[in-house]
């Protein structure tokens, strides 16, 4: 899925060993354009947390009531520091509002939050 399409989720699996729902998230994007990109990011972590609030994640499970629920993140291209300060603050939010996690994958072989 592209990252512009922020109404769609890219991924969605159930880990039955820690009832855990985790959605996927795929930013191929790079960085030339970073005021967009970091909005479009905005808009599509959005998206996922109203798609978690409002249940429509069982649709996808019905038969699940998680314990946890993950939004995992692989970036193509290495992020940048003002993109790393935004998941910060995402990963605080949405931890603090709605339980959620948020694991970052980035290009290069780094790790994030």
């Amino acid at each position: 899925m592209a990252l512009e399409d922020t109404n769609t989720i890219d991924g969605a699996a159930y880990e039955g060993s820690d009832n855990t729902v985790v959605l996927l998230l795929t930013d191929a994007w790079g960085w030339d354009d970073e005021a967009t990109h970091l909005g479009l990011l905005q808009d599509k972590i959005n998206a996922y947390a109203a798609f978690v609030e409002t249940g429509q994640y069982r649709q996808v499970f019905p038969d699940v009531d998680p314990d946890h629920c993950v939004f995992d993140i692989s970036f193509a291209q290495p992020i940048t520091e003002r993109c790393l300060a935004f998941l910060r603050a995402a990963a605080a939010q949405l931890n603090e509002q709605l339980g959620i996690v948020l694991q970052v994958h980035t290009g290069g072989g780094g790790e994030g939050e």
